[in-house]
């Protein structure tokens, strides 16, 4: 039953939280400054998530606490991530994508409240890609725009409208016969790499009976402000490092 109820459970909640984001800030008419306010209550529910999965675990730190004193711990632990984060953190993203600061580095948030007090940016020098990534690159333009700041529009405009083409780890296929040194290892490469050389984008237009054109569905979503989205990017890798950890914690017990 747990392969059922887990995933339905994961589902759930994927959906409730994407939800609150999406009618919380992404949908609001300025949904940086709405993101920027809401990022140490995603942030400190994230952790106690975290905690509680691995206290749950049965840590060498957690051994002797009764339930009442793990739920203490997994909200402290989720508070204080929490603080943290509206200290330091929410301080750097404010200068770095409302505010553009293109001199600041990652060890800048250290700083927390006093790069407030930073003068105005200087003018960005030519070549500059900027931090926030275009999330909808490559994707069709006639869809439904969500609200947005001006700033928004400016970043995506120094994007490139495609990711750049990957090398191919095969190459094309020499001319000779088939028992020749380079068609067998060209042959070689092909066995070993294929999988890994497959260029998983541009398959998503191929569409089967399953799941259709992927790439034609994402085009017709709805787009959302890239700079707010980006704010939320962070989370991702703290849960695929807890992803990380809990496949090998279920490995090393198999």
């Amino acid at each position: 039953m747990a392969w059922i109820i887990a995933p339905l459970l994961a589902g759930i909640f994927a959906a409730f939280i994407f939800t609150t984001a999406k009618y919380l800030v992404l949908l609001r008419k300025n949904p940086i400054m709405r993101g920027l306010a809401l990022v140490p209550v995603y942030f400190s529910i994230t952790g106690c998530f975290v905690v509680m999965l691995l206290a749950s675990k049965g840590g060498e730190t957690t051994k002797g606490l009764n339930d009442q004193q793990l739920v203490a711990v997994v909200l402290g632990v989720g508070a204080a991530i929490g603080i943290l984060v509206a200290v330091f953190f929410v301080p750097w993203l404010y200068r770095t994508v409302v505010k553009q600061d293109w001199q600041l580095r990652w060890y800048d948030i250290a700083k927390g409240p006093l790069l407030l007090k930073r003068g105005e940016v200087p003018p960005v020098p030519s070549g500059y890609r900027g931090r926030v990534r275009n999330y909808y690159a490559g994707q069709s333009n006639d869809v439904e725009s969500r609200p947005g700041s001006q700033d928004d529009i400016d970043v995506d405009k120094e994007l490139p409208p495609h990711p750049e083409e990957k090398k191919s780890l095969i190459g094309p296929k020499p001319d000779g016969p088939w028992h020749s040194s380079s068609v067998l290892f060209w042959y070689l490469k092909w066995t070993l790499f294929r999988g890994v050389d497959k260029d998983v984008v541009s398959a998503q237009s191929d569409g089967d009976a399953l799941s259709g054109d992927i790439r034609d569905m994402h085009s017709r979503a709805a787009k959302y402000d890239n700079k707010a989205e980006y704010l939320y990017s962070f989370l991702q890798i703290l849960t695929a490092a807890t992803a990380s950890f809990t496949h090998g914690a279920n490995d090393v017990s198999k």
